[in-house]
C-alpha cells in the first residue's frame, strides 16, 4: 500500500524494531491455530531449514508473518515480483511475539 497523498510506502513495525511493507506481507497468523495443523508445522520446519525464518525476540511466540522479501529486488521489477511473475522464491517467515490481532490492529 501506498500513503497516496506523498506517495511513500506504509511500514508495518513487527517488534524490536523490524518493519516490513505492509504490501509486502503475505499472510499474519496465530502461532496457537496455525500450528495446530502438521502442514503448517512442515512448512514452518522447511522454512527454517532453508534459512529464511528469523525471530523477532528471544521469547514466546505469539504469531508469525510471512511476508515477500522485495530487499535484492531492483527497482523496476518490484510489481513483477508481486504479482508472482518472478520465478524465484522470496517468501520469508518472522516468528514475533504480537498476537496477530495486535499486528492487524497496526495496520487497520
Amino acid at each position: 500500500m501506498k500513503d497516496r497523498e506523498n506517495n511513500r510506502s506504509i511500514y508495518l513495525h513487527i517488534g524490536n524494531n523490524r518493519t516490513v511493507r505492509e504490501r509486502d506481507v503475505i499472510g499474519i497468523f496465530d502461532m496457537d491455530t496455525a500450528t495446530v495443523s502438521s502442514e503448517t508445522r512442515k512448512y514452518l520446519r522447511d522454512m527454517e531449514k532453508k534459512g529464511r525464518t528469523e525471530n523477532v525476540k528471544e521469547e514466546i511466540p505469539k504469531s508469525f508473518l510471512i511476508y515477500r522479501d522485495m530487499r535484492d529486488v531492483p527497482p523496476g521489477k518490484t510489481e513483477r515480483v508481486r504479482q508472482g511473475r518472478d520465478r524465484k522464491d522470496r517468501s520469508r517467515v518472522s516468528i514475533i511475539q504480537l498476537s496477530s490481532k495486535s499486528v492487524l490492529g497496526r495496520i487497520k
